[in-house]
């Protein structure tokens, strides 16, 4: 066991000697609030993290922000993010990359900063933010043993006790290791918040609102719901090997869980460089390789697709720029075809050097929510959904993922997710109106996208 220390924070390490499959390990861990990530790693390989037990909790709703340390219960009112800011200044100096804060800010986080209009009832009960700093964590590597890592933020544990504890915990993570892997939920058909009509006239709205001069383009979505009894992390173990997105998580965080599988990258940064990656311009995937290839060729060249697909490289682009030095923000990549279980994209790379002067964390606000999922121009685009939609929209739309105290982060865009609660079960899509945007061919990518969710459930 080694020993890393940082003012008060210890952070003890063991290596576990087997191999680790990682939802094996997740369900023989022993914990509260347990999450997984499967990301990038800042080497182009894959990592997963499993945190578990948390030392700190931050959530928010609206301005209304709780700490709950060590089951301490603190009540303030503010902007949440500088309540992170602080968080990460008190361990500014912690450089190690596993003490980090997990979780997600919703779409709605963005009313702490901009009026969008007033916000509908939470009826989800999910909060607008809501990170976990566990003492807890296992990190697997593609290119290494897997370690276990606990995190003593307050100095005092001692080491012959933290290496009791991973002693005990490496046992019965082992020990799970060899047991069978079952997967048990129910899940009944999921049903559209508006309905086929209703979401059809919703884009007639919002092409009027184009033709008028309000807005360029708008991502108008909807939500799906159904009943759901079990253990959502079995329809995590389920999606993971059906839909092998760049991004997959899944956060327990008590009264609710969320399991997804993300394609796009809302924000990044490592090592102060600034990494977005926007997807815009759809199909579905076709029944054989000549029909697939057909698909590809003409969603390249679909003039409606790359007008909206170059603007929302733009607004990235603007995103970026609030906050990196200048002339520093580029397009690395530019619309490139990227292909998944149900549908391929057209994907783009941009890229900015975070300035000196700009907090690690203030690059959230400047990029929630993604134009992707919201329009353009941004703000006037989530005024008019915000009038149009029937149903808060919740952590659809918003970032999801981990910061460090070092000042890294990773978030991927909130798509492709499921919410559970109270025996129930929700997903949201959305799709891109623009001014030549026939009805029901926007209903149709809605359904598409979330398909590849629902056929895990299957």
């Amino acid at each position: 066991m080694s020993v890393k220390s940082m003012n008060m924070l210890k952070i003890y390490k063991k290596e576990i000697k087997k191999a680790i499959d990682p939802v094996l390990a997740y369900e023989g861990l022993e914990g509260t609030n347990k999450v997984l990530l499967e990301f990038p790693d800042h080497r182009g390989g894959r990592q997963t993290i499993i945190g578990l037990n948390p030392y700190i909790q931050v959530r928010s709703s609206q301005n209304e922000i709780e700490v709950i340390k060590q089951g301490n219960l603190t009540r303030t009112y503010g902007n949440p993010l500088e309540t992170l800011k602080d968080l990460t200044a008190k361990y500014e100096s912690v450089q190690s990359e596993i003490a980090k804060g997990i979780g997600y800010f919703g779409y709605d986080f963005i009313r702490n900063v901009e009026n969008i209009g007033p916000a509908k009832i939470n009826d989800v009960n999910t909060y607008d933010m809501n990170f976990l700093f566990h003492s807890h964590y296992v990190l697997i590597q593609e290119d290494g043993p897997a370690q276990y890592f606990l995190v003593d933020y307050e100095g005092t544990l001692g080491k012959e006790m933290a290496e009791n504890i991973l002693t005990k915990q490496i046992a019965r993570l082992e020990t799970f290791l060899q047991m069978e892997n079952t997967e048990d939920f129910k899940v009944s058909g999921f049903i559209s918040d508006t309905g086929k009509e209703h979401f059809e006239n919703a884009v007639r709205r919002l092409k009027n609102h184009i033709l008028e001069g309000d807005i360029f383009q708008a991502v108008l979505s909807h939500r799906f719901q159904s009943s759901f009894t079990g253990d959502p992390f079995q329809f995590f173990k389920r999606l993971r090997t059906y839909n092998k997105s760049m991004y997959r998580y899944y956060m327990d965080f008590g009264t609710y869980q969320i399991a997804g599988s993300s394609p796009e990258r809302l924000i990044t940064v490592q090592e102060n460089k600034i990494l977005s990656n926007p997807i815009a311009g759809t199909r579905r995937r076709g029944e054989s390789p000549a029909r697939d290839f057909e698909l590809e060729k003409e969603l390249l060249n679909d003039e409606k697709e790359r007008a909206e697909h170059y603007m929302l490289v733009d607004l990235a682009r603007n995103d970026l720029g609030k906050v990196s030095k200048p002339s520093t923000v580029k397009v690395t990549k530019l619309m490139e075809i990227e292909k998944y279980v149900n549908v391929m994209h057209l994907v783009s790379d941009v890229e900015g050097v975070l300035d000196e002067q700009v907090h690690f964390l203030d690059t959230v606000a400047s990029s929630l929510p993604a134009g992707t999922v919201s329009g353009a121009p941004k703000i006037k685009a989530m005024q008019l959904l915000n009038g149009i939609e029937k149903t808060r929209r919740g952590i659809y739309g918003g970032g999801i993922g981990y910061f460090t105290h070092s000042g890294n982060l990773d978030l991927a865009l909130t798509i492709r997710t499921m919410v559970f609660t109270d025996n129930k079960a929700y997903l949201q899509a959305g799709a891109g109106i623009v001014h030549d945007s026939v009805p029901e061919n926007e209903w149709n990518e809605t359904v598409f996208k979330a398909q590849g969710l629902m056929e895990a459930l299957k």
